[in-house]
């Protein structure tokens, strides 16, 4: 089967999804472009950012793989919902194809997965990330500075046993759902760096921690052991249907 990854993410995703999928044990090898693509090969391109994806990527994209005499099976589409629902951000994507393609026409499937609502909401679901009461752990004064900071998204939501995916932003903060997700998982995995209890941090340009395959087996726990993280269950299935 070969794949051509179309991710709106252009920094933490593009580098965290090949890692995802030889964990998962995705059949397909990673190639450089289209010219390259043999027998079970798969492309990873960035989108831009979701409004360059669905204006002017996805069609750039579409054009190439018609265009193209390597055969392209599947052209997976992933984005983020961010302030809009799961089925908006699809429909949304539907009709921008509609506009322009006849589907009976396209000799491969489109298949379109919406992270709800962003690539932090579905990292904030690997188990035992959050940690224990901040009044029981050490003194240590950067420690307990950056505990101070910490808290208020300690106390806002515990995403231990609630679904990250139904987080909402609390009143006072004006940034965007998926801003505010952002910094709920940076800032938890600085506060459990800082504790001792995490070797790694995460940024957007360093990921590594999600990179990882314990954290990627955490995840998985998380979404075939709970109802949580619908949005990351539904693209997981989709890569394990070709294993």
């Amino acid at each position: 089967m070969n794949c051509y990854f179309l991710l709106e993410d252009s920094k933490s995703f593009i580098k965290i999804l090949p890692e995802w999928l030889k964990f998962i044990g995705f059949k397909s090898t990673r190639v450089a472009d289209i010219t390259c693509v043999e027998e079970n090969n798969y492309i990873l391109q960035s989108g831009c950012g979701v409004t360059q994806l669905i204006t002017c990527g996805l069609f750039a994209t579409i054009d190439t793989i018609i265009n193209s005499n390597k055969r392209i099976d599947s052209l997976v589409v992933i984005l983020d919902s961010e302030e809009e629902t799961v089925q908006a951000r699809k429909r949304q994507v539907i009709e921008k194809i509609a506009e322009k393609y006849d589907a009976r026409n396209l000799n491969f499937e489109i298949k379109i997965f919406v992270c709800n609502c962003c690539i932090e909401t579905w990292l904030l679901g690997r188990k035992n990330m959050y940690p224990l009461p901040i009044e029981s752990n050490p003194n240590a004064e950067n420690y307990k500075c950056f505990s101070k900071h910490f808290e208020n998204h300690y106390y806002h939501y515990n995403i231990e046993i609630n679904d990250p995916e139904l987080m909402s932003i609390p009143d006072a903060k004006s940034e965007t759902k998926a801003r505010y997700h952002f910094h709920y998982f940076h800032n938890l995995c600085l506060y459990n760096f800082l504790s001792g209890k995490s070797p790694l941090k995460y940024t957007k340009s360093k990921p590594n921690i999600a990179m990882n395959e314990d954290f990627f087996d955490g995840l998985m726990e998380r979404i075939y052991d709970t109802d949580d993280l619908k949005s990351l269950k539904e693209f997981v299935c989709f890569l394990k249907s070709n294993t």
